[in-house]
């Protein structure tokens, strides 16, 4: 209703363009979304389903060849072949990461953002200084003894800061993927590491590899 809607496209772990623009009328802004998943071949597409964004998701669910691949003759209107998926900021973590963070805003922020940076997972190099303000403006803060991290809330950074962090829930939306949480390598593993001078590594330094970890069950975005 008048907010910005912002697309952020990716491909592997480079960050591409961005589209952004505003229309009041959100069945405008299904038609808009869907060209841009169409024009770009987008095989999957998150959508922050909170408030007026649980309609457009839905719609764009019905419009897809992929969510909705069983709609009847003359319902069978797709305009693109992407994956639809809703993403509601505040419902709890994948599992493995309740004690980590507190929801999925928080994952997006700690266990994407953070640890992406961090070990420089993902290519930025297309990003605004806009989008890279946004991405650093949100504050934290430890909940308990075991480090669950809580991420400030959206109205808060808007009331705080007078900007709405459009830009980065977007890029952080584009790379919300599939994950594992590795409980721990082999101590075999480790002792390695130490003995050839990088490491020991963290879990998020590992290449995924089955036989080495054992893995909680995995959550699709």
């Amino acid at each position: 209703g008048g907010d910005r809607t912002i697309i952020r496209l990716r491909r592997g772990n480079v960050a591409l363009d961005e589209h952004v623009f505003v229309d009041a009328d959100p069945m405008k802004t299904v038609g808009l979304v869907a060209n841009i998943l169409r024009e770009n071949g987008v095989v999957r597409v998150k959508v922050d389903s909170t408030g007026i964004g649980w309609g457009v998701c839905g719609r764009l669910r019905e419009l897809s060849s992929v969510s909705n691949p069983n709609a009847p003759g003359r319902e069978r209107d797709w305009s693109h072949d992407a994956e639809v998926i809703a993403v509601n900021f505040a419902e709890s973590p994948p599992a493995g990461f309740e004690t980590k963070v507190l929801n999925i805003r928080a994952y997006m922020h700690w266990i994407i953002g953070r640890e992406y940076c961090r070990l420089k997972k993902w290519d930025l190099t297309r990003l605004s200084d806009d989008t890279i303000a946004e991405l650093t403006a949100s504050k934290y803060e430890i909940m308990d003894s075991a480090g669950k991290v809580k991420i400030e809330r959206k109205d808060e950074i808007i009331k705080r800061m007078g900007i709405s962090p459009d830009s980065s829930d977007a890029l952080l939306l584009a790379f919300l993927d599939r994950h594992y949480m590795a409980i721990l390598p082999r101590i075999e593993d480790m002792t390695a590491d130490v003995m050839s001078g990088s490491g020991p590594r963290d879990v998020w330094e590992r290449e995924y590899e089955e036989e080495r970890y054992e893995v909680l069950p995995e959550r699709s975005f």
